[in-house]
């Protein structure tokens, strides 16, 4: 997310751009206990703007096997935990649900959560709950980012120059030989 916020800042001078990067550990109801803290500050701090569009970067590896997404390193019990899609995207975005209407998600996740129909389903409900316009998911069982970069031309067309998202994806796509090799792209819109 750090390459769209270098791409965006200059086009948004004077206090005009806002980049948070939320890091979330949430293995143990203590992490859970400070995320808490953090996220509604953050949620108080970010409700005082005005913001005109607003673009969610979410990373985070998946359970090869469940699909579901990681919380963290749980000590107690000496290994990573992971909770369902549901739970933790109700855990992420709840805080932050009155600036996420009209918001594109941009769900960069290792592991494909849209082979298993649970899990698939779960970030669709997610996804309309919290009313994204629109999100853009990786399917590739250990997604690389670095070949997801040339969305930045999506970021660039839909953020900067205005196209809707619906006719800037294809081109973007089309900029992507690489990913073909790597990953499938599904691109979900909510309709209002």
């Amino acid at each position: 997310m750090s390459m769209v916020c270098d791409l965006l800042a200059p086009y948004f001078p004077h206090g005009r751009f806002h980049f948070e990067e939320v890091q979330f550990n949430l293995g143990t109801n203590e992490s859970i206990w400070a995320f808490t803290i953090t996220a509604q500050s953050l949620a108080s701090e970010l409700s005082a703007g005005q913001f005109q569009q607003v673009l969610v970067g979410v990373t985070n590896h998946t359970d090869d096997k469940s699909r579901d997404f990681f919380l963290g390193f749980d000590v107690s019990v000496g290994h990573n935990v992971a909770a369902s899609v549901n739970e933790l995207l109700y855990l992420l975005w709840t805080l932050f649900k009155n600036l996420l209407h009209g918001a594109i998600l941009y769900l960069f996740a290792c592991g494909s959560i849209h082979c298993e129909t649970e899990s698939s389903l779960a970030l669709q409900q997610s996804f309309t709950r919290f009313w994204f316009s629109h999100a853009i998911a990786f399917d590739a069982p250990h997604l690389q980012p670095n070949v997801t970069s040339h969305f930045l031309t999506l970021t660039e067309a839909v953020q900067i120059e205005g196209f809707p998202i619906a006719e800037a994806v294809p081109h973007a796509l089309g900029q992507l030989g690489r990913l073909g090799m790597h990953s499938n792209v599904f691109s979900i819109a909510l309709e209002e």
